[in-house]
């Protein structure tokens, strides 16, 4: 849990709509790779599970170290950023959520359904959930 309020605390959740923005505004986003097949462009628009099976966690850390970001706008930059912190972390969210979503619907669906249901949420909904089950335990 403490890694969960880090999040909120830190405002580390994405904006979609000002993602959606500046992205499209900059024409250097659209000339950066993420690895040598995959544009930035590209790359954002993945769903989580299209992400997750084309980048490992080493991806994203040879980008960030390339610092190529730096090359952006500061508004594309932070929410590139973001989205990268949001793509990440995604794992994480979803396993730590999976226990306190089945405590909250008191255990009526099968772990397979409970993480299909997960899957579709951003990872601020998620911290929201978390937070609603230790709500609930205090």
């Amino acid at each position: 849990m403490t890694i969960v309020r880090f999040f909120a605390e830190h405002d580390l959740f994405e904006k979609p709509s000002t993602l959606e923005i500046c992205w499209n505004d900059d024409e250097e986003f659209a000339n950066l790779t993420i690895r040598p097949s995959l544009s930035l462009y590209d790359w954002s628009k993945l769903t989580p599970g299209e992400e997750g099976k084309l980048l490992t966690y080493e991806d994203y850390f040879e980008f960030a170290r390339s610092n190529d970001l730096s090359t952006l706008s500061e508004g594309v930059k932070n929410a590139c950023q973001l989205h990268m912190c949001e793509m990440v972390s995604r794992g994480f969210f979803r396993v730590w959520t999976l226990d306190p979503f089945m405590k909250l619907i008191n255990y009526r669906l099968p772990i397979i359904c409970c993480e299909q249901v997960l899957s579709k949420l951003t990872n601020e909904d998620l911290y929201r959930i978390c937070m609603a089950a230790e709500g609930e335990s205090s």
